[in-house]
C-alpha cells in the first residue's frame, strides 16, 4: 500500500488517468474500484474527479471521496504475472 485510504481536504481533486494503475476509489456498491481499469478509446483524455472535504462541508450532502493508492505495478512484476 503506497497511500492508505483517505479523503482529500480540498474542494475537488482531479487525477489524470495514469499509465500504471494504482488509484482505487471506494464505492458502497462495489468496494474498491480502479478507475484506470475501465476500457476507453483514448485514455489520455480522461481524469478522475473526486469531491473533497471542503466541498462536503460547503454543500453538506456530498460525501468526500475515499481513495487509496496501491503499488500494483511492483506486485505484478515480483509475482511474474498480473495481480488478482
Amino acid at each position: 500500500m503506497t497511500f492508505e485510504a483517505h479523503t482529500d481536504t480540498t474542494f475537488v481533486t482531479l487525477i489524470p488517468r495514469a499509465a500504471i494503475p494504482g488509484l482505487e476509489v471506494w464505492t458502497e456498491e462495489s468496494g474498491w474500484v480502479c478507475p484506470e481499469g475501465f476500457e476507453c478509446e483514448d485514455a489520455s483524455r480522461y481524469v478522475t474527479v473526486m469531491p473533497g472535504n471542503f466541498l462536503d462541508i460547503l454543500f453538506g450532502n456530498l460525501d468526500a471521496s475515499v481513495h487509496r493508492v496501491t503499488n500494483t505495478y511492483s506486485n505484478r512484476r515480483s509475482a511474474g504475472g498480473p495481480a488478482r
